[in-house]
């Protein structure tokens, strides 16, 4: 199953149209295969679609209740925590993934191991600074919102 930036897009949309459209993505084992190809793969476009359709499920509190979404992650989360991990602390990562890699690890920190967080905190506080001197606002607040959900 190729995923691409296309039909997460439209995973997406059904679902935040269609709320039972979670229970049939969970049905599918769309979270295991997403899960399963973002870990697996090095490829920036394909794990800032992931990432961002992860995020658009996650931002949709009202409708969807991030915590059905975090449920479905749940399976996942150490492989998944671990690669967000790696994906925040590699330098060559392109700045709109890491951003998507904040935004989310801000979502689910909570079901990451103690040493995960303690290294993705550490990472954070040095690309705080970066992105500040850079005058990169809106990064800069996404990585304040991750420090302050700690």
């Amino acid at each position: 199953a190729v995923v691409s930036t296309q039909s997460t897009g439209t995973i997406s949309s059904m679902v935040r149209n269609f709320p039972a459209g979670l229970d049939a993505f969970r049905s599918l084992h769309g979270y295991n295969t997403l899960s399963t190809k973002l870990t697996l793969s090095s490829q920036a476009p394909l794990q800032r679609a992931i990432l961002t359709f992860y995020n658009d499920l996650l931002d949709q509190d009202i409708q969807l209740k991030s915590d059905e979404v975090l449920k479905g992650l749940q399976p996942a989360g150490s492989m998944l925590c671990k690669k967000v991990s790696e994906i925040i602390s590699d330098s060559s990562s392109s700045v709109d993934v890491v951003q998507e890699a904040v935004q989310f690890y801000s979502h689910t920190h909570h079901i990451c191991s103690a040493d995960i967080n303690t290294a993705v905190t550490e990472r954070l506080k040095q690309l705080q600074v970066l992105f500040n001197s850079e005058g990169n606002e809106e990064v800069t607040s996404i990585i304040n919102l991750a420090l302050s959900g700690q």
